[in-house]
């Protein structure tokens, strides 16, 4: 039976393979040999059928996680923590607790590790990013243009270094800075305790967004720290990252609501959305504009036709007096009529 289905020569994550099921239960890649890679994650679950057992392969920027079916011997391949690249096949099982929903099931048919040195993800971080992710992400840019709409100016707290080029670097690329109300806060950037400090000041309500900003380099451990990313997590406060170039990949960004690769990318990104919002009054204005030459094209067409409208009730008040007066001549012929027959 394995040996009749095809084979696809790409490599997914477990992101982009779900990716291929998230609308529908059906795919391209049904009855195909799939190669998948990402952390392995052992849930130390019971073995069950003649041999297997169900555990995770995990997508370590998202924390997505896939299903995966292994069998004894190769689960003794594999090791939790790991980055291991797998082939096998997709499975769809209907759940036990309810009979109308299917999920998608990995079955793995072989495992190649692959790539020993790269940075394994702790069991403390796999859980604040699972945590995460549960709990769901505030969508920033529909925050941030929903306050615009309601005629409100959107509060922006900066955390920087004190001698951060990151605050210039956003600064020198933000066009229409004006349109925030932002408040820049400079901290020690080497140590944790500095920005939990401040972190523990907020209220909930004193910023819409915050901003983590900081440039790349050397020095960013102190955002891969596990107190910080949960101090900031509890915060309330929609958040966003900026403290590093595209290759910098802290456990902060990997939890935030919105993460940037750079300050200048922050800049940009709260640009466009000023952008979105004044490209919506215009659309606005414009069908404003259509809206009232529709407005004066109906007055005017109900105009022409209030005074049509009295030009005939006029001209039918003229005919029924006309008529009244035929009437009552001809009803005094007929009372003359009677009255000469009378005689």
């Amino acid at each position: 039976m394995i040996e009749t289905i095809k084979k696809v020569e790409v490599t997914y994550s477990p992101d982009a393979l779900l990716e291929q099921y998230r609308d529908s239960l059906s795919s391209p890649y049904d009855r195909t040999l799939i190669t998948v890679e990402g952390f392995y994650r052992d849930r130390k679950g019971k073995m069950y059928g003649k041999g297997h057992y169900y555990d995770s392969l995990l997508h370590k920027e998202t924390g997505t996680e896939l299903t995966l079916e292994v069998n004894r011997e190769l689960k003794l391949s594999l090791f939790d923590g790991g980055f291991f690249r797998m082939q096998g096949f997709l499975n769809r099982r209907r759940r036990s607790n309810d009979d109308s929903s299917v999920s998608l099931v990995y079955h793995v048919l072989k495992v190649e590790e692959s790539e020993k040195k790269r940075q394994l993800i702790s069991e403390e971080d796999y859980q604040i990013i699972k945590g995460r992710y549960d709990r769901g992400l505030a969508n920033v840019e529909s925050l941030l243009l929903e306050i615009f709409r309601t005629g409100k100016t959107p509060t922006v707290l900066l955390f920087t270094g004190e001698d951060s080029e990151g605050e210039h670097d956003f600064y020198a690329h933000m066009k229409f800075s004006q349109f925030y109300t932002i408040e820049v806060k400079k901290v020690n950037l080497s140590s944790q305790s500095g920005l939990i400090e401040e972190l523990n000041k907020l209220e909930k309500d004193s910023y819409d967004v915050m901003s983590f900003v900081r440039g790349g380099g050397v020095g960013l451990a102190v955002f891969d720290g596990q107190e910080l990313s949960q101090k900031a997590l509890g915060c309330g406060i929609p958040f966003i990252t900026a403290i590093g170039h595209s290759r910098d990949n802290t456990l902060l960004q990997k939890v935030a609501d919105k993460g940037l690769a750079t300050p200048t990318a922050l800049a940009s990104f709260l640009d466009s959305i000023v952008e979105h919002h004044t490209s919506f009054l215009e659309d606005l204005e414009e069908k404003d504009t259509e809206l009232g030459d529709i407005r004066a094209e109906l007055k005017s067409r109900v105009e022409s036709l209030e005074a049509e409208h009295r030009r005939q009730m006029g001209s039918m008040t003229t005919k029924i007096k006309h008529l009244r007066l035929v009437a009552g001549g001809a009803i005094l012929i007929v009372i003359f009529t009677i009255f000469l027959f009378s005689l």
